[in-house]
């Protein structure tokens, strides 16, 4: 049953990571939820000591203790998964940096397109 679970999570977190990377191309009328998801997830991310609730869930699931703080980023192994399915390999910082700013990119041009929306922007 448990790793029925850690496999409900996980995948859930890879939706999650995937929203937030895609999510800006979403149709109007879910652009709220995406400009909201990111600094949400950053909040998040520095009131739990720099660790993503998911990848807590996991290891709790799997009977593993967490590993104490890893370079910049406890949840590189997490995203080092994601990006070796792709062929992308990076040192921890790397991938905390990659994230933090690629999704404050991201996230901008969401809110952009969202005010656009409404004539309250541009």
């Amino acid at each position: 049953m448990r790793n029925f679970l850690k496999k409900v999570v996980y995948l859930i977190h890879k939706l999650f990571v995937y929203f937030l990377i895609l999510g800006v191309f979403l149709p109007e009328k879910y652009l709220f939820l995406y400009i909201i998801a990111w600094p949400l997830t950053y909040i998040h991310w520095q009131f739990n000591g720099q660790r993503c609730i998911l990848t807590q869930l996991e290891y709790f699931l799997d009977n593993k203790s967490i590993p104490p703080k890893i370079d910049e980023d406890p949840d590189a192994p997490f995203m080092k998964s994601i990006l070796s399915e792709i062929g992308i390999k990076m040192s921890d910082s790397e991938i905390h940096y990659t994230v933090c700013y690629s999704n404050t990119i991201l996230w901008s041009i969401g809110v952009i397109r969202y005010f656009r929306l409404y004539k309250l922007f541009m």
